[in-house]
């Protein structure tokens, strides 16, 4: 939909719920979309989203980073003066806890922990078991190599996707580093 937002239907029966085309303004829409059981997140600008209510589409003045929605949390990366951090929000949209970190690339959750990208490390913040303790802390960290812009965990393992062009794979165990450069079309040769 460009910026507006998106429509909404039934996802049991199909019908049209509702299409509040502007209900963002000018600058809310465009590619990100994600939901929890009371709200959906849209595209503002950047790495920003605007919260709607799912239920009638109505705006509210919510408005964090890309999200990570889980088990009733809202976690974010954010900027509080000039510092970067990570935050955890309650159904309520208030805060809960925040830690200074730099999730300005990305922010995913991965087990009990958060995995947050910025501009010269990766780290790990570990959750709080209740999810409401402000005693959260980073568990590790990890020097980066480029501008990571998505992170991806799969098989005890973590994925850095850069925009160089690059992919970064973080494990548990050493392992010999491989490099592999990207071919042009004209350099594959046919399967036989």
């Amino acid at each position: 939909g460009g910026r507006s937002v998106p429509a909404a239907f039934d996802r049991r029966s199909g019908a049209y719920r509702y299409f509040k085309f502007n209900e963002g303004g000018k600058g809310t829409g465009g590619s990100f979309v994600a939901a929890d059981a009371s709200h959906y997140y849209v595209h503002t600008r950047l790495k920003g989203t605007r919260a709607f209510g799912l239920k009638d589409g109505s705006t509210t003045a919510f408005m964090p980073d890309e999200p990570v929605l889980s088990e009733g949390f809202v976690y974010a990366a954010g900027i509080e003066k000039n510092q970067n951090v990570v935050r955890a929000y309650g159904r309520d949209q208030k805060m809960i806890w925040e830690i200074p970190a730099d999730g300005s690339g990305d922010l995913i959750r991965s087990g009990s922990q958060l995995i947050a990208a910025g501009r010269q490390s990766i780290v790990a913040i570990r959750l709080p078991e209740n999810g409401q303790s402000k005693a959260t802390e980073i568990d590790w960290s990890i020097p980066l190599q480029g501008n990571v812009q998505r992170l991806l965990t799969a098989n005890e393992n973590l994925y850095a996707v850069t925009l160089e062009g690059t992919i970064q794979c973080f494990g548990k165990s050493d392992v010999v580093t491989k490099h592999h450069s990207r071919r042009s079309a004209n350099s594959i040769s046919a399967p036989p």
